[in-house]
């Protein structure tokens, strides 16, 4: 049998039996009491309410928390459990009244003790142990006391009870087989009527399903062509349209183009290249997601400029657009206007974005009649803009050509000028400010390409540019070190050698300076490096972590260029360097008597207790004030212009020789 049908159906039958326990157990104890005394009486009727009150409780609990296959047997075990209390209160009851009762009482208990074992039959059959005990436990005591009695007709009452006991087990027997068979039929119904709902709905879902395939297929077949039409459309979008900006792409903008110069005859038509300048500041500081929302808000603006004819993203943060114009001096004033509109403050999230663009500008027919070729010159005038210092609009020439040939064919010979051997270093002295002996010296790169020597102001911004800086400055600090180990007398001498933005922010700087240590051999003190002010101020994890690693090192910072561009006075405090190399800009103001520069950053840095090296220095004059400013280190040709590495032991001689006849 099911336990927990079981379980439940006894409670289902427990109220009933509830009510007849009680009005039975309240005559028992009310009105066949005979001569027993109160005292017992009231204890007996207290303990038969006490556990009607909790089979009650047990019923309503049992009411409001219906048991599950999981939980069932705590509700089984506490009905079964009160049960048998309740017939032992019965028994107990029964067999201690007989002795204060007349026969017609005792008769009349054993009369009530039989009924109620006729009830419990029915409302106790689903446990087979439970109405076996139950029957037992009402009768056999009552009747055993009755056959143990001295009265004979009390004997033959026994005698009777115990028969009727005996007929009454396998009667309960039969009640519990009986249960048994309709909990398993009721059970074995609700399965068929399950497994019959089960098949009408897996009927009714097959129908539906069929219902819902054919009207889908109708549906199909409807949609179909506005589908091939919808997908022709995107095909179109995306093989024309930028998906980000949803400006035309390259290949729209060229067809575009190439449409409207073969129907141009005599108009002018100005093609604009558009960069975008400190887009990748954005990117790189703010996300991905920032800068495409900035590429989204600047193409907006371009695509709502009505004096444009088409515009398309050309690639990264680069736009290109073209108009047709009547005078060349118009195309000059809307380029102008371009940069003011990208330049009005973009507005997103919690950030305020400025950014500021570059443009080359190429002219129908003047500079060339086909679209490919003026994107391409409108390409290197906007190359050139972005190295121009005085202007961010540049318009294509024949002069910029030459100058684009000649950047290319400098960028390709940068590429093999180290297994050329085509670098060398040269030395200029650093020389104490008050003894006028040398401190240490700087490493400066030269190149000689062909028979031309080119100068760093124009190699070391393409290294940078192409990423070839990396491997040309591990080069320069490699051949600087390797170079101490070749000069004798000069163990307590400094090297300074500038490392570019590019190698600041390289993960293998660090590695490059031990390799470097190890070479040379030297303490790290010895070894400076030079950056400019602004590349240790630019938020970056690398920069940070590399600079915090140099420091740990023991290798010394010099900022070079001090007091120039970007640096700022008030930010010394803040700079994790060692030393101030005062641009030879300020030594130059020396002659108009403009020396307020110079004055301050020695106080501050004396301060700050920062070294300086003041750079420029061509005059005794100027060497004169310098020192005694307070700086100690001066650089300049008064003292030396940079050495060959085979002269400076001789020009070391040369200044100890100097210094000893001086004091």
């Amino acid at each position: 049998m099911n336990a927990l049908d079981a379980t439940n159906n006894l409670y289902a039958n427990m109220l009933s039996g509830l009510v007849i326990t009680l009005v039975a157990y309240s005559a028992l104890v009310t009105v066949l009491i005979g001569t027993a005394p109160q005292t017992i009486l009231n204890i007996c009727r207290v303990t038969m309410f006490m556990l009607i009150v909790l089979r009650l409780s047990d019923y309503i609990y049992w009411r409001r928390n219906k048991p599950t296959i999981e939980n069932y047997h705590p509700f089984s075990l506490r009905f079964k459990t009160l049960n048998i209390c309740t017939a032992i209160v019965w028994a107990g009851t029964a067999c201690w009244l007989s002795q204060y009762q007349g026969i017609e009482y005792q008769y009349i208990t054993l009369l009530m003790l039989g009924s109620m074992t006729g009830g419990a039959v029915n409302v106790l059959s689903p446990s087979k142990l439970l109405v076996l005990s139950y029957t037992a436990l009402l009768l056999f005591p009552i009747s055993i006391t009755s056959l143990l009695s001295d009265n004979p007709s009390l004997n033959i009452v026994g005698l009777l009870g115990i028969a009727y006991a005996l007929i009454m087990l396998p009667v309960c027997k039969r009640a519990y087989g009986l249960a048994k068979e309709n909990i398993q039929a009721k059970n074995q119904e609700l399965f068929l009527r399950k497994e019959i709902e089960k098949e009408r709905n897996e009927m009714a879902s097959m129908n539906t399903t069929l219902v819902q395939t054919k009207l889908s297929l109708d549906q199909a077949n409807a949609d179909l062509e506005q589908k091939v039409k919808d997908r022709t459309i995107q095909i179109y979008r995306l093989s024309n349209m930028d998906s980000l900006t949803e400006l035309p792409n390259r290949s729209a903008f060229l067809n575009d183009l190439s449409t409207q110069l073969q129907s141009a005859s005599k108009q002018k038509l100005g093609l604009i290249f558009i960069d975008l300048d400190g887009f990748k500041t954005i990117n790189d500081s703010l996300g991905h997601t920032e800068g495409d929302q900035v590429l989204i808000e600047i193409a907006k603006r371009l695509k709502n400029m009505s004096t444009i004819q088409s515009i398309c993203r050309w690639g990264g943060d680069e736009f290109v657009c073209f108009v047709l114009l009547e005078d060349e001096a118009d195309l000059a004033n809307l380029a102008a206007t371009i940069i003011k509109l990208i330049e009005k403050p973009i507005v997103q999230s919690t950030n305020l974005l400025s950014i500021s663009a570059c443009i080359g500008i190429s002219l129908y027919p003047k500079h060339n009649r086909h679209a490919q070729k003026l994107i391409e010159q409108a390409d290197m005038a906007m190359y050139k803009a972005k190295h121009e210092k005085n202007s961010k609009i540049v318009i294509y020439s024949e002069a910029l050509k030459n100058d684009f040939g000649r950047t290319q064919m400098l960028i390709s010979g940068l590429k093999n000028a180290i297994k050329k051997n085509e670098f060398r270093l040269v030395y200029q002295p650093i020389v104490d400010s008050k003894t006028r002996k040398v401190g240490g010296f700087e490493a400066l790169l030269r190149w000689t390409f062909g028979h031309e020597i080119i100068p760093p102001d124009v190699f070391i911004p393409l290294a940078e540019k192409t990423g070839l800086i990396v491997e040309i400055g591990e080069w320069v600090l490699l051949e600087a070190c390797k170079q101490t180990t070749k000069w004798t007398d000069m163990d307590d001498y400094f090297m300074s050698i500038n490392v570019s933005a590019v190698q600041i922010a390289n993960k293998s700087l660090i590695a490059l300076l031990e390799k470097g240590l190890m070479v040379s051999n030297f303490v790290p003190n010895r070894l400076h490096i030079e950056i400019t002010e602004s590349h240790l101020l630019q938020p970056s994890n690398i920069v940070n972590e590399n600079i915090d690693k140099i420091k740990q090192m023991g290798i010394e910072i010099a900022i070079d260029d001090f007091g120039i561009g970007y640096s700022n006075l008030s930010q010394l405090k803040h700079l994790p360097a060692n030393t101030l190399k005062i641009d030879r800009a300020f030594v130059n103001a020396l002659a108009s008597n403009d020396d307020v520069i110079i004055k301050a950053a020695m106080l501050i840095a004396n301060d700050y207790h920062f070294k300086t090296v003041v750079e420029g220095i061509e005059t005794e004059e100027q060497a004169k004030y310098i020192a005694s400013t307070g700086a100690t280190y001066m650089q300049g040709y008064l003292f030396a212009k940079p050495l060959e590495a085979s002269d400076v032991e001789e020009w070391q001689q040369h200044n100890l020789n100097d210094s000893s006849s001086s004091v």
